[in-house]
């Protein structure tokens, strides 16, 4: 069955319940059966809602404003994919709940952890941006502890210390306004404009050995970057949507002009309210990107983290499946598809996610859903095998005829087919 990748509950609602029906409901959510769960993990969890149940109702006895708090179970991370314990809404505040199962646990781990969950929600969730979040981790026999400032370094406690950690965080004085789990849970993946700034610096001053060896001479990339980015210009100033199609060999230069686009675009974008996005269909190029353009950033003695790389490059079939049919758009209006003949057919997104829907198709429809404008452009690499499921050029075609508000701008191979899609190098547009 399907469901929900979480569960969220008010607080009332989960201290009514045993822990064994929690874990039955979480198992549902989560869609899997419990014949496929580990016994440690059905076991870690049963004692994670008992000690989250004995702390929490000493806590609503002594505080009436955690009664009416909410939680949630198992919260996934959009697009990052890091899956957080439990998420405590307590007014303004925001607890990050880490739990390690036994008294053996190391609490410095769990720390961190808690700590680095919080920040990629602040760094990377629409709605956390300006609201209080306190990382707490949760394990057993371990000393009650909080930093000077919980909100930024966090809680370390036991199951007899996590009332008062609780109470402590409603005593606190927040000048944000109280958080709507509801609304809170609708929010995007939406890097912060700090973190996109650090990916495009780390890119601007790369050494990437792959990408510097294209094929493509250096006036062809201009050339090509200077027209996609008057594209997004024109995009945006008259709030039209456009779908480029841009072809050519492997080598010869489609990757570097992505990325350059991206870069040069997400410089004068208003980071606050509209992003660019580098996405690949080849998971291992979308590794190989990140790990080099970080190893360059690091020979350099400039501090970066993996993650903030993340925010401009991504794997494209990820960011399909985390931002389509969630009832709004995505932050990113420029979407740059590398090696975009590996978007999925209609029949391979049916037996993955039982979708009749090509992935080109669910590009658009999310885009042309969005306010104002958008630019998809799709890099298509000429003569390379399509792979069983993998959509090609034409799937483009086809998906682009559904929305007629759309603009074309192609390469000539692009529309003629033949030889000349697999020919030498990038193809003007």
């Amino acid at each position: 069955m399907s469901g929900t990748p979480f569960l969220s509950l008010s607080v009332r609602s989960f201290l009514s319940k045993s822990p064994d029906e929690i874990v039955g409901i979480l198992s549902q959510q989560l869609s899997v059966d419990f014949s496929q769960i580990a016994s440690l993990q059905i076991g870690s969890w049963k004692e994670q809602m008992i000690l989250l149940q004995s702390g929490l109702r000493l806590a609503v006895d002594r505080a009436d404003q955690v009664a009416v708090g909410t939680i949630i179970l198992e919260y996934t991370i959009p697009v990052i994919r890091r899956r957080i314990d439990a998420l405590l809404f307590l007014g303004s505040k925001l607890l990050v709940i880490e739990y390690k199962q036994g008294s053996s646990a190391p609490w410095q781990s769990a720390f961190r952890q808690a700590q680095d969950y919080a920040m990629d929600l602040r760094d990377f969730h629409e709605f956390s941006r300006h609201i209080d979040i306190i990382p707490l981790a949760l394990g057993e026999g371990w000393e009650m502890r909080s930093k000077k400032d919980a909100v930024v370094e966090g809680v370390l406690t036991s199951a007899e210390g996590l009332a008062q950690a609780i109470i402590d965080q409603t005593h606190a004085i927040s000048r944000t306004q109280a958080i709507e789990p509801t609304k809170w849970l609708q929010g995007r993946y939406f890097p912060v404009p700090k973190v996109i700034d650090a990916a495009v610096a780390s890119f601007n001053g790369h050494s990437v050995a792959e990408l510097a060896h294209a094929k493509a001479d250096p006036t062809s990339l201009d050339r090509t970057a200077e027209v996609l980015t008057k594209v997004v210009e024109n995009a945006s100033r008259g709030n039209k949507k456009f779908l480029c199609l841009l072809t050519g060999v492997p080598g010869a230069g489609k990757t570097l002009a992505g990325l350059n686009v991206v870069s040069s675009v997400s410089q004068k974008l208003n980071l606050e309210k509209e992003q660019a996005i580098y996405l690949s269909g080849n998971l291992p190029l979308v590794n190989v990107l990140r790990e080099a353009l970080y190893r360059d950033h690091k020979s350099r003695g400039e501090r970066t983290t993996k993650k903030k790389l993340e925010s401009m490059i991504q794997e494209m079939h990820r960011f399909v499946t985390d931002h389509y049919d969630k009832g709004h758009a995505p932050a990113a209006r420029l979407l740059v598809f590398d090696e975009a003949q590996r978007a999925w057919t209609s029949e391979k997104n049916k037996k993955k996610f039982d979708r009749d829907i090509s992935e080109p198709e669910m590009v658009l429809e999310m885009l042309d859903g969005q306010q104002g404008w958008s630019v998809v452009v799709a890099l298509i690499g000429g003569g390379q095998e399509i792979h069983d499921g993998e959509a090609g050029l034409a799937e483009w075609g086809r998906a682009v005829s559904k929305f007629p508000g759309w603009y074309i701008v192609a390469s000539p191979p692009a529309l003629t087919g033949g030889a000349a899609v697999a020919g030498p190098g990038i193809s003007s547009i």
